[in-house]
């Protein structure tokens, strides 16, 4: 991954020393002329399609507290090419241009560098190409950019709304059966109050006596 922020790089997840300065990027076609089997032209200028995109790093390699020049140097040519390497390394990239530009993966195809005599840093340039062509399927104008966030809010707020109101509507369904279950429980305490009120005023109140003498019958 090659991750490009304000003036610092970033590839393979590692922060590159140096200074970035400027990002270039470079499209073009394939313009020629059309050639009988004798070498003649028949036909001038035959568009023949397109080039693979470049994208042009300028970096400054000034001493540090972390490196010198010299050491930065190094660090981006082993980033480029190491020991043994036979073919250029892919990697992902995410940066400003790039990303409008249509352009997602890059191989590091070359590295330059400059030293200017009399002055303290290098001035180097990463060169990248893009294995495929990118380009871009859709332009949207602000206005058509505004419409789309505001659709996308007021389907949100929809769906919230919607959510809202089936919970709603779920506790409003379980109510009557609670009223229901508070009632019979209710009714159920009224007459056990009253069954325990009744027996208690039997064991209260004696039966009165007659007076009689009971007589046993054969």
């Amino acid at each position: 991954m090659i991750y490009v922020q304000e003036n610092y790089l970033k590839v393979a997840g590692k922060a590159v020393p140096g200074m970035v300065e400027t990002v270039d990027i470079r499209e073009e076609g394939t313009i020629e002329d059309k050639k009988n089997k004798k070498g003649k032209v028949v036909k001038a200028n035959v568009p023949q399609g397109f080039q693979a995109a470049t994208v042009e790093i300028q970096m400054i390699f000034e001493e540090s507290a972390a490196y010198d020049r010299d050491s930065m140097v190094q660090y981006v040519q082993r980033l480029f090419r190491t020991s043994g390497q036979k073919t250029q390394k892919k990697y992902r990239i995410t940066e400003k241009s790039c990303s409008n530009r249509g352009i997602t993966e890059v191989y590091f195809n070359g590295f330059t560098t400059t030293e200017i005599i009399g002055e303290s840093f290098y001035r180097g340039t990463l060169t990248f190409v893009a294995p495929i062509y990118g380009g871009t399927k859709v332009v949207k104008t602000k206005k058509k950019k505004a419409k789309e966030a505001a659709k996308k809010k007021a389907k949100a707020k929809k769906k919230k709304a919607a959510a809202a109101k089936k919970k709603t509507k779920k506790k409003t369904s379980k109510s009557p059966a609670r009223a229901k279950t508070t009632t019979k429980s209710a009714k159920t305490k009224a007459k056990t109050a009253a069954a325990k009120k009744k027996a208690k005023a039997l064991v209260k109140t004696p039966k009165k006596s007659t007076g009689k003498i009971k007589r046993a019958t054969k």
